[in-house]
């Protein structure tokens, strides 16, 4: 039976600190080589909490790194996945 981990929200938003908790990171290092998804929602939830900052190189530092996150780090090429992703069209 295969372990996989469902990331939500507040691990994301964690991750995406200039600094971490420590705790988050070792946590998420020990899983590296497990399969991870997250939702369309997790997703909707970080961009709208981005989106509610004031304009500022925090703001545009946190709305880089969002896009950069689920745009490489899930996807099936790295074993992440985006799962019930919403229609774009």
């Amino acid at each position: 039976m295969m372990t996989a981990f469902l990331i939500d929200t507040n691990v994301l938003s964690e991750l995406m600190r200039t600094q971490p908790e420590s705790t988050v990171m070792t946590w998420f290092d020990r899983h590296v080589d497990t399969e991870c998804f997250t939702s369309s929602i997790t997703k909707a939830e970080i961009f709208l909490g981005i989106a509610l900052l004031p304009e500022s190189i925090r703001r545009t530092r946190l709305e880089n790194a969002a896009q950069k996150m689920f745009s490489e780090d899930f996807t099936e090429i790295e074993g992440l996945k985006l799962i019930n992703p919403w229609e774009t069209a």
